[in-house]
């Protein structure tokens, strides 16, 4: 499947190509206020939170994970100067928020790059998004004991998830990554949530560039040793870490891997078996709902069918009346007796 798709126990599903499709009324999301939470400055880009309106054919999320909820991904698509479609124009981002009116996102913004986080950094209030698909990932619902490792603006994910997770009254552990003390975000989230859960949540905060100060708030950078003091041992329960979350780039979901393997927390042994049994993204395992259309099309699949129909149908009947005159272009003509 597309564009880093995981079906799992799914089965069989139809491709989503709504990404290549032109913008339309149930693909397009309404920006309704723009927030910076962080400022751009030397030591990285900066943060906004985008608050957007669900368009009026949105449906919900899809169904998945056997009637529960799963980790919800859209995809937003900046539009490109010669309208030819280019993957670094789509990119996927985790809602912080959802609810019946819309959702949000915090997105670092890359001005100076030609992506969909510098066209989302100059998008206007009261502008359009093209938001084509929209996906949800299945999860270890019944578990007991999470740690997360969430780099920078990886919180969209974790916080969410950690808030699922504790309603149900798991014990979480998040680990929060940043550069410094003033690239952190979603500081108000996070300390509602620690006065909501008090016990069953605890939060450290690792600084891979301390600046003065920062550390009377926080750790230095983490390493395996970090990792193994705060995730390892006994939990509340007397029992170990089960399962785990790592959000972040590549780079830092590789690094972070290989800390854990590291501690030693988790058994090593699936190690070149397939997906580790101890990350709490079920992956290939679960009941996830692939990319599809944000919305419904928005004539009926029958009319929508026959039109997929009709427009083919003129395109073969072109393309062989132009195969007969191109032939018959190159016929050789038979010179005439004198």
């Amino acid at each position: 499947m597309p564009r880093g798709e995981i079906v799992g126990q799914t089965g069989a599903a139809a491709r989503s190509y709504e990404h290549l499709a032109a913008p339309r009324k149930g693909t397009l999301c309404k920006l309704l206020a723009r927030e910076v939470l962080v400022a751009a400055s030397e030591a990285g880009p900066a943060v906004h939170r985008l608050r957007f309106a669900w368009p009026s054919t949105f449906e919900g999320p899809p169904p998945c994970c056997e009637g529960g909820d799963g980790v919800v991904h859209v995809h937003v698509r900046a539009p490109a100067p010669d309208g030819v479609f280019r993957k670094e124009l789509l990119r996927p981002y985790s809602p912080t928020v959802m609810d019946a009116d819309g959702f949000e996102l915090v997105v670092k913004i890359y001005a100076d790059r030609q992506g969909v986080s510098a066209y989302l950094g100059t998008l206007g209030v009261g502008a359009y998004a093209h938001v084509p698909e929209i996906r949800a990932m299945d999860y270890y619902h019944d578990t007991r004991r999470v740690a997360m490792m969430c780099f920078g603006v990886g919180v969209n994910e974790c916080l969410p998830l950690a808030t699922r997770l504790l309603a149900r009254n798991a014990e979480v552990r998040m680990a929060v990554l940043d550069r410094d003390a003033s690239r952190a975000v979603l500081l108000r989230e996070f300390a509602e949530l620690e006065a909501a859960y008090p016990t069953s949540l605890r939060i450290r905060r690792y600084f891979s560039r301390p600046k003065p100060g920062d550390l009377e708030q926080g750790y230095p950078r983490i390493d395996a040793e970090a990792v193994r003091d705060f995730f390892g041992g006994s939990w509340i329960d007397g029992k170990p870490a089960e399962y785990l979350e790592i959000v972040g780039s590549a780079r830092h979901e590789r690094d972070a891997y290989e800390m854990v393997l590291a501690a030693a927390i988790w058994p090593t042994l699936f190690i070149g078996m397939g997906h580790p049994p101890f990350i709490i993204m079920k992956g290939p395992d679960g009941f996830n709902a692939p990319w599809q259309p944000l919305s419904p099309p928005e004539m009926p699949p029958s009319t929508y069918t026959s039109v997929v129909a009709a427009v083919s149908a003129v395109l073969v009947v072109t393309g062989l009346a132009w195969f007969a005159r191109f032939v018959a272009r190159r016929r050789p003509r038979r010179r005439k007796r004198a």
